[in-house]
């Protein structure tokens, strides 16, 4: 599930640019599916900042 601040640039990133929007969406889901991954190897998490960055 996505946090709050993450669906708003989801949100942001559609509007602006809506090709783009839909890779961000994938980034997203992958950076959440990642930390479960990490969270159960408890390495560190990627922050938004660096999931803007992958975007």
């Amino acid at each position: 599930m996505l946090s709050p601040h993450l669906s708003f640039f989801k949100a942001l990133a559609m509007k602006k640019i809506p090709e783009r929007g839909s890779a961000l969406i994938q980034n997203a889901s992958l950076y959440c599916e990642k930390n479960k991954i990490r969270k159960e190897n408890k390495t560190p998490r990627l922050s938004l900042v660096d999931l803007i960055l992958l975007a």
